[in-house]
């Protein structure tokens, strides 16, 4: 099924409530997350935990639909 806009844009502000945009990717060389505009950790971590890498093409595009969803939200008016 796929969702309309007003399910689209429900979703979406409950994530942004939780984690406002942009994100980021956070990686030192051991600990490698994503992390939200407060500097506040959604996924990934040490290598046992499911570090995620600023050079995963993956990782680097989800990051770029998170925070090009929460421009055309603003945009609409919805965020």
């Amino acid at each position: 099924m796929i969702p309309d806009e007003k399910d689209v844009f429900y979703n979406a502000k409950h994530l942004f409530g939780m984690h406002p945009a942009p994100w980021h990717i956070h990686d030192n060389g051991f600990d490698g997350y994503v992390a939200d505009a407060n500097g506040h950790w959604i996924f990934g971590g040490e290598p046992c935990e499911g570090r995620v890498s600023e050079d995963d093409p993956e990782i680097v595009a989800l990051v770029d639909v998170i925070n090009s969803l929460a421009v055309w939200m603003k945009t609409k008016g919805e965020l």
